[in-house]
């Protein structure tokens, strides 16, 4: 070997495996996870299996609240017979986000690797990735009923616009009250069977032609075209 490999050779230290390595694969898999769009049935198995197998550990139960569920997400499983509580790392705490409850972890990990700070900091930081999934859903569904509330109102003003301006017609025509005009035309799309939107819409159609097609009244004059 020459020289200059050996000096080469000599700089580069020995690699050694890291188990904090194992850690942060463990975190960055849980946080592709959490920010896809896979359902949270779906996430909270993949995430806890993740966690069991990657750790090593005797047992693992997670709970996330699903917005579009009637029930939160749940898996539970355990590989081993816990050791004493001594020899464990325990982990146990709820999955809050700015003080708002969305689930809950329970881990146990006996294997002699991990250190209790290193599986300290990976289990808070799974609890947040999660809670802030679940948060994220939450506020999703939130801003899906604002909008269907928002289009429910502009429908029923849409609505109002046309059933005051159809009745005002009819009222004209009839001689009637604006309500009694309303009212009628409430009763009348119903016994017909046409959305009252439609049938109001069909009334000011009608009014529209009926006005350009009447003939002119006399003592207007006649213009003519060039």
């Amino acid at each position: 070997m020459s020289v200059s490999a050996e000096l080469l050779t000599s700089q580069i230290p020995p690699f050694r495996a890291n188990t904090q390595d194992g850690l942060a694969a463990l975190v960055y898999h849980v946080s592709t996870l959490a920010h896809s769009d896979v359902p949270v049935n779906e996430l909270v198995e993949r995430t806890a299996s993740l966690v069991l197998y990657s750790l090593h550990a005797d047992s693992i139960r997670l709970v996330l609240q699903d917005a579009q569920g009637a029930s939160p997400a749940t898996f539970s499983d355990r590989r081993t017979q816990p050791p004493a509580a001594s020899e464990s790392f325990l982990f146990s705490r709820p999955i809050t986000i700015r003080r708002k409850l969305y689930g809950h972890l329970e881990l146990s990990v006996s294997d002699a690797r991990w250190s209790a700070t290193a599986l300290l900091l990976a289990s808070e930081t799974i609890a947040n990735l999660l809670g802030r999934r679940a948060e994220r859903e939450e506020l999703r569904a939130e801003l899906s009923d604002l909008r269907e509330h928002v289009e429910d109102l502009r429908n029923r003003r849409h609505l109002d616009v046309l059933l005051t301006r159809a009745g005002g017609i009819l009222a004209k025509e009839r001689n009637w009250q604006s309500s009694k005009a309303q009212d009628w035309i409430r009763q009348e799309a119903l016994r017909q069977t046409y959305p009252l939107a439609r049938f109001a819409e069909r009334l000011i159609l009608a009014q529209t032609v009926t006005r350009r097609m009447s003939p002119l009244r006399p003592g207007l004059p006649v213009r003519r075209s060039a």
